[in-house]
């Protein structure tokens, strides 16, 4: 029976058995060569070589396959990667031939038919491993939900195990407070819908989350979709259990349900798309007023086009459990425009969409939300700059992908941090605070003054002047500001040189 032998413990068998095999007779090599090719399996012309040879065998070379994709394909891959907001490769690999279509239909990329080719055969693992370098450089809010208690038991619960539709139309409804980290007083909110079935999400600014604001909302956001609305289910909030929300799903023949208090999972569709759309693009800073409730109502409208035409997502569409391991399989991945599209929508509304989703520029869109993030920003009262979770996009057109652009990443990180103000943090002063009352640091320096300079005295021997956890404070003190010197666990020296003046609470 031969045993395995790793490649480190032949190289050292080998090394033992050179020097005696060149000193041994015929017979001795023959048994000497019968054992290594035993030992080894190597092949015994082979092992004869290597007895017999001057050197031994270099270290084996790891044998690496010439690269398949060009420094060409990688930043045509960067650049559609960055125009597609950065988005993860299981979700970018099916949409880049739609996408890179638009982009060299809008001017924006410019490659030849071999890069296109290969970049459009990479899979999800390679995009991932091309990109690794790059992700690594890149660098909560507050819940005003109150629940509402009037009208629940007129509307039904549902939770996200009854989410079976499989037609677009049935809606999850949720509101995003923009109150920063405090929800005292009026604040704008947005309102967020998304449809089960295909992913299709609108947003509209709220000036604040009341009956009337929420029912004006939902009547425009009706008004703009390419598909009517069936199903309305919102969470326990009393922006939305109330009776004109209720009579607003009468009116339209929609089913109006809610779900179960303090499980965000019943709507899962909603919370995903507030923060990998709201938070997102908006942040979490304060907003008031009018001024900002104009300019989040811009962003809200062009963000509905780049999100509904030009971000996929994955949607799960079974569970494999075995035992407590949950095996998740999920559709690939489509823009919601591409779910409308398979759907049973009249086709006159196909029409206009895929006309839309030729006519739509998905780098001037995400421009034109860039700048109307900045400037909405800029209206915050609580400018943080660490809250900034959109990159820039702004330089990306100034790099093709035929010139060098290295360092891209590193300009939109320090882009991000160019965009709001920064508020410098107040100067701490090394002298230490003290909440006491002056009069007992008074008595003690007067204390100290009356005693002579250079004598050493212990805390033991005044501990009658104060009590002790004041006396220690002060001592502590007086030391920092050398008005005394330590010389020992709880002694002290007057110093021979007088300390400099410095303001005193006496």
């Amino acid at each position: 029976m031969r045993l395995k032998m790793s490649k480190t413990a032949r190289r050292e068998l080998l090394e033992a058995l050179k020097c005696e095999y060149s000193r041994s007779s015929k017979v001795q090599k023959m048994a000497l060569l019968e054992g290594l090719v035993r030992a080894t399996a190597y092949n015994r012309k082979h092992a004869i070589k290597l007895l017999n040879s001057g050197s031994l065998p270099s270290k084996l070379r790891k044998h690496q396959r010439k690269p398949k994709y060009s420094i060409g394909d990688f930043k045509a891959l960067k650049f559609v990667w960055l125009a597609s907001n950065r988005i993860c490769s299981k979700r970018l690999q099916p949409f880049l031939e739609p996408f890179v279509d638009s982009l060299v239909r809008h001017g924006h990329l410019s490659i030849s038919k071999a890069i296109k080719h290969r970049l459009l055969s990479m899979s999800a693992s390679t995009i991932d491993r091309l990109l690794k370098e790059d992700r690594k450089k890149l660098a909560r809010g507050r819940s005003t939900t109150r629940p509402g208690s009037l009208l629940k038991r007129h509307i039904e619960v549902r939770t996200f195990s009854d989410w079976t539709n499989s037609r677009p139309g049935f809606f999850e409804a949720d509101c995003v407070a923009h109150c920063g980290t405090s929800i005292k007083g009026s604040f704008l909110s947005t309102l967020t819908l998304t449809d089960i079935h295909t992913g299709w999400t609108e947003c509209k600014a709220l000036p604040n989350k009341s009956e009337s604001a929420v029912a004006a909302a939902l009547s425009e956001i009706a008004g703009q979709l390419p598909f009517p609305v069936r199903g309305f289910d919102s969470d326990n909030g009393t922006e939305f259990i109330n009776s004109k929300i209720l009579e607003w799903c009468a009116e339209r023949k929609v089913t109006f349900t809610r779900s179960r208090e303090y499980r965000k999972n019943d709507q899962a569709h909603v919370e995903e798309k507030n923060g990998s759309i709201v938070r997102k693009y908006v942040g979490y800073d304060r907003f008031e007023g009018k001024a900002s409730l104009k300019i989040l109502a811009k962003l809200h409208s062009l963000t509905r086009l780049y999100v509904n035409f030009f971000q996929p997502s994955m949607k799960i569409v079974g569970k494999e459990k075995d035992g407590g391991k949950v095996t998740k399989v999920y559709e690939q991945a489509k823009t919601p425009c591409q779910r409308l599209l398979e759907s049973d929508i009249p086709e006159t509304v196909k029409k206009v969409l895929r006309r839309q989703s030729k006519q739509f520029d998905p780098i001037a869109l995400l421009k034109e939300i860039e700048e109307t993030q900045i400037k909405l920003w800029r209206t915050s009262t609580t400018i943080n700059t660490s809250d900034i979770a959109q990159g820039s996009i702004l330089q990306l057109l100034q790099d093709e992908p035929g010139k060098p652009c290295e360092s891209l990443i590193e300009k939109i990180a320090n882009h991000r941090n160019d965009l709001r103000v920064r508020k410098k943090k107040p100067k701490v002063s090394n002298i230490p605070k003290t909440s006491e009352k002056p009069e007992g640091i008074r008595k003690l320096r007067t204390y100290i003054r009356s005693l002579k300079p250079g004598t050493t005295f212990k805390l033991k021997t005044i501990e009658h002047l104060l009590p002790r956890w004041k006396l220690h404070t002060y001592i502590s003190r007086m030391t920092k500001q050398r008005e005394l010197i330590r010389i020992g666990w709880g002694t002290y020296k007057v110093p021979t040189i007088s300390p400099i003046k410095m303001k005193t609470t006496d």
